[in-house]
């Protein structure tokens, strides 16, 4: 049913020699989710002997198995001598309640190797790890692909012979990948050894939004014929690929009603500035604005972003309850806003959910902000900083700015 395999918090336990299987995407709870085995024998420092594998199960109510890494994987307790059908226990047992000799052929696919973000645009090898999970030895495996859903040349495997456990890595094709644009890559086992496979279940892999690099330059958003339609495009390709040097995003005229949210990204830095600028250097002509809400109270949010410059163009938030304008947190650094018009909303309120630009107390303060030559107006706070002792928030610049009509403060820090 796409459950948990293990939930505890318990920490006197001595657990391993488990099959730690689920068809959903967290395979324990310890302090947390842990979305595989890796992250659970980390988390928890057990199982180091277990195995996360489909058993291939008879069906729903006959549970005898049929997966081969289970056989005499288990550890000999000298307790259970005999499994569910009566039958001796072997020396290692098998894992699971019952002792059994695999038998079939199954090949499944491990893992897509090859390309791995981030990456420049150009053409790349599509790379794939076969492994062998059944008793009988693969000499021949045809694999199908698709690019975003267009079949491609099939490719078939006849190195033979690949023995129990072992994997090899295929070379299927290559793909040219285009700059700015989003590929989902999907590869599947269609026959093993001349006919179907044994369990199908671990025959596919799949990936979905994968971007080469954004090159170093200057890119249009907006307007005729750009290079993107607007600022949710531009960042989501930055946040999913990455840049490869400095980019600055020309913003044509407009309104763009958005809702921004940039996180620390590929080849994104101090040192590798990305900024977003009104192409004819008007700060009216371009308006990012937002009606937020409780749950995500901002226009613009920088979680651990870095190096991110917006300059000559409108912030505007619009909801009169919830209405922040600029939101910094998590070690968002090093950013700049300048000769920016910030636009809040008329409030009675002394509440920080109406500031212009906030930033929570964070575990990782949020350093060398510059703001500088902005016009703030409305809100109930121009800035509202937190920093305790513990975590003070160092290099904030304030510079030149004109603060008009807050309710409460104009700078809080």
């Amino acid at each position: 049913g796409g459950g948990y395999a293990f939930y505890t918090n318990r920490t006197s336990v001595a657990v391993d020699y488990n099959d730690l299987y689920i068809t959903g995407t967290r395979l324990g709870y310890y302090n947390g989710d842990r979305t595989d085995l890796a992250a659970w024998q980390s988390a928890t420092g057990w199982d180091s002997h277990s195995v996360s594998t489909n058993p291939l199960f008879v069906n729903s109510t006959d549970l005898h198995v049929n997966r081969a890494e289970l056989d005499s994987a288990g550890f000999d307790t000298g307790v259970v001598t005999r499994d569910i059908d009566g039958e001796q226990r072997g020396s290692p047992p098998d894992i699971g309640a019952d002792e059994f000799s695999p038998s079939g052929t199954n090949a499944s696919l491990v893992h897509l190797d090859h390309p791995e973000m981030p990456f420049l645009a150009g053409s790349y090898a599509i790379k794939v790890s076969l492994f062998n999970a059944g008793i009988d030895v693969l000499d021949s495996v045809k694999i199908d692909w698709s690019v975003n859903e267009e079949a491609q040349t099939p490719y078939w495997w006849r190195k033979g012979a690949l023995a129990f456990g072992e994997t090899d890595t295929l070379n299927i094709g290559s793909v040219d990948f285009l700059q700015a644009t989003a590929y989902d890559l999907k590869v599947w086992i269609s026959e093993v050894n001349g006919m179907a496979d044994l369990d199908q279940s671990e025959d596919t892999v799949s990936v979905t939004g994968l971007y080469s690099r954004l090159s170093g330059g200057a890119y249009t958003i907006g307007g005729s014929n750009p290079d993107f339609t607007s600022f949710t495009e531009a960042v989501e390709i930055i946040i999913q690929g990455g840049v490869a040097d400095s980019v600055i995003f020309q913003v044509r005229s407009g309104t763009y009603n958005e809702q921004v949210r940039l996180t620390d990204f590929p080849g994104g830095g101090c040192d590798t500035p990305v900024v977003f600028q009104s192409e004819n250097g008007d700060s009216t002509s371009v308006v990012l604005t937002y009606d937020a809400s409780s749950s995500s109270n901002y226009t613009l949010q920088l979680d651990g972003a870095l190096g991110i410059t917006f300059r000559n163009l409108t912030l505007a938030a619009t909801d009169r309850n919830y209405g922040r304008v600029i939101d910094l947190r998590n070690g968002a650094s090093c950013n700049t806003f300048s000769n920016t018009i910030i636009s809040g909303v008329s409030t009675t309120s002394t509440e920080d959910d109406m500031a212009l630009v906030y930033s929570p107390s964070n575990a990782e303060p949020d350093n060398d902000n510059h703001f500088t030559g902005n016009y703030m107006v409305k809100g109930s706070y121009g800035f509202r900083y937190f920093s305790g002792n513990s975590n003070r928030e160092d290099g904030l610049l304030i510079a030149g700015n004109t603060l008009v009509d807050q309710r409460y403060m104009g700078i809080s820090l």
